[in-house]
């Protein structure tokens, strides 16, 4: 029961995360045969497009959806409100609010974090095996005390 319950709390957070608005909205079930220039046209007519990006597979099929960038917050909301019950191709597109990109600051943090984590796991004392070259081929173990140099 307590398993349902982390699903249910995790699907909420998503669900309010992607209620954000954001610059960029997810396009999903996209019909295959959609391209950039199509969404593009489509997004266009109602607010101003700054870019439009779909995945594709390792065959050059797109993944069945997409993301468009807008130039503001506000011509995102007016675009997501306009083409909520759209259809393309005879399919209908489902509008999401992309999350948010992280930024080079965000970047450098999360790996300043990372970085420390490891570092925490090279206990002090701790000791590791060495190993140092016998004979081309050939590794024999070493201890730190040994006068056999390490590469």
């Amino acid at each position: 029961k307590k398993k349902e319950e982390t699903k249910a709390s995790r699907k909420r957070k998503e669900t309010e995360a992607s209620m954000e608005p954001t610059t960029k909205l997810l396009v999903r079930n996209l019909p295959f045969e959609a391209t950039k220039k199509d969404l593009r046209t489509l997004f266009s007519n109602y607010a101003q497009v700054k870019s439009v990006r779909i995945p594709k597979k390792f065959d050059n099929t797109h993944r069945g959806f997409g993301f468009v960038e807008f130039i503001s917050k506000q011509e995102a909301k007016i675009a997501a409100e306009s083409l909520g019950n759209t259809h393309l191709f005879g399919r209908k597109l489902v509008l999401e609010w992309a999350k948010a990109e992280e930024t080079l600051t965000d970047l450098r943090e999360k790996a300043a974090k990372k970085m420390k984590i490891d570092e925490m796991e090279d206990v002090p004392g701790r000791q590791h095996k060495k190993t140092a070259l016998v004979k081309p081929g050939k590794r024999r173990e070493a201890r730190g005390d040994d006068d056999i140099p390490m590469f």
